[in-house]
C-alpha cells in the first residue's frame, strides 16, 4: 500500500467521523441526517480505485462496514429520547419516600412506573411551604429548562408539616400565608406546562407526645387548605385524613417517630396515588391493558424486536425508534 494512498484514506475517514460527530449535536433532525447520509456515504473513486489496484480492497470494506455501524451506534447513544417524568415535591415525608428501609411511596411509585417514567424526587427536609416557594422556579421545576418541563407529566404537592408546627417555632407558618403559597406554586406550575397533572396531599397526623410543638389539632386546617385548593383548582387529591374516596386515613401507627411514615404508612400513601391515578388519570397509568402490552409505551421497544435481527439490523432499530405519539 503506497503511503500517500495510506496517509489520504484515513484522513478522509477522519474527516467523515467529525462530520457526522458534529450532526449527532445539532437536534432536531441530526440523527435523520444520519440515518438518510449512511446509506450514501463511501470513500472517494479515486481512493478505492487506488487501494483495489493494491490488493486492499477487502480492507476498505471491512473500515466502512465498521465505520457505518459505529454511526448508528453513536446515534442511539446521543437521540434525545425523553421519559415521561413525575416529579415529587414536599419535605422530609417526601425526601424520605425512597427509603428502602421504611418502603418508601416514591420508590414503590417508581417501580410502578418502572420503564416507562422517571419518578424524581424533589423533597427538601424541614422546608415549609414558604421555602418550597422561593426556589420552586429554580432547583425543582425551573422555567428555563423547557426540555425538561416538556417532560413532566404529573406533580405531586406533599407540605404542611413544617407548616403546623406552634407560632412559636421558626419553621412555622400561618394558613393564610400556606393557602397563598401553595396557590402561587399551584399557579406556577400551569404557568410553564398546563398539561402537567397536579396531585396535592394533605399533611398527615402526627403524635404530639413525639413532637411537642405539633398536634393534630394544629395541622386539621392545613388539611382542610388542601381539601379546599384541591377543589377550587381542579387537582387530584389525596386526604390522609379521611378514608373517603379511595383514601386510607393515616393513623399514629402509622407513623415510625410520631412524624414520618413507616412502611404501612408508606404503603398507604402509595395505594392512595395508585388509584387515583388509576381512577382519574387513566392515560398515565402504567398497568397492563388487556392485551398484555403497557398502557404507557416502554422506554424503547422490546428486547424480542432485537434478538430477531441481525447486529447491524438491531442497532438500526433502535436509532429509528420513537416515543409512539
Amino acid at each position: 500500500m503506497a503511503k500517500n494512498s495510506d496517509t489520504s484514506m484515513w484522513n478522509h475517514l477522519w474527516n467523515l467521523n467529525f462530520h457526522y460527530f458534529f450532526l449527532f449535536f445539532s437536534p432536531p433532525n441530526g440523527v435523520e441526517l444520519i440515518m438518510k447520509e449512511k446509506e450514501e456515504a463511501s470513500f472517494p473513486p479515486h481512493l478505492v480505485e487506488r487501494e483495489e489496484k493494491g490488493g486492499s480492497a477487502a480492507f476498505i470494506d471491512q473500515v466502512q462496514s465498521n465505520w457505518r455501524l459505529n454511526i448508528l451506534i453513536y446515534s442511539v447513544m446521543f437521540q434525545p429520547q425523553q421519559r415521561k417524568k413525575l416529579v415529587l415535591i414536599g419535605d422530609s415525608i417526601t425526601q424520605q419516600s425512597f427509603s428502602v428501609e421504611h418502603r418508601g411511596w416514591g420508590a414503590a411509585l417508581a417501580d410502578y412506573y418502572h420503564r416507562t417514567a422517571d419518578v424524581i424526587n424533589r423533597g427538601y427536609s424541614g422546608y415549609n411551604s414558604r421555602w418550597i416557594r422561593a426556589i420552586i422556579d429554580k432547583g425543582i421545576l425551573s422555567s428555563s429548562d423547557i426540555s425538561f418541563i416538556q417532560t413532566v407529566s404529573l406533580v405531586t404537592l406533599f407540605l404542611g408539616a413544617n407548616d403546623a408546627v406552634h407560632a412559636t417555632a421558626d419553621q412555622h407558618v400561618s394558613v393564610a400565608e400556606y393557602k397563598e403559597n401553595l396557590i402561587a406554586i399551584i399557579q406556577y406550575i400551569r404557568s410553564i406546562n398546563e398539561n402537567i397533572v397536579i396531585v396535592i396531599i394533605t399533611p398527615p397526623a402526627v403524635n404530639s407526645e413525639h413532637w411537642p410543638t405539633r398536634s393534630n389539632e394544629q395541622v386539621a386546617p392545613y388539611a382542610a387548605t388542601v381539601r379546599e385548593l384541591a377543589a377550587e383548582y381542579n387537582l387530584g387529591l389525596v386526604d390522609l385524613h379521611s378514608n373517603d374516596d379511595g383514601n386510607k386515613k393515616i393513623e399514629l401507627s402509622d407513623l415510625r417517630d410520631g412524624l414520618h411514615l413507616n412502611e404501612y404508612g408508606n404503603s398507604k400513601v402509595f395505594d392512595a396515588l395508585r388509584s387515583l391515578i388509576r381512577r382519574r388519570y387513566p392515560a398515565l397509568c402504567p398497568d397492563d391493558n388487556s392485551d398484555g402490552k403497557p398502557n404507557i409505551p416502554l422506554h424503547y421497544p422490546h428486547f424480542s424486536e432485537l434478538t430477531s435481527k441481525d447486529s447491524e439490523a438491531a442497532i438500526l432499530h433502535l436509532a429509528s425508534w420513537k416515543w409512539p405519539q
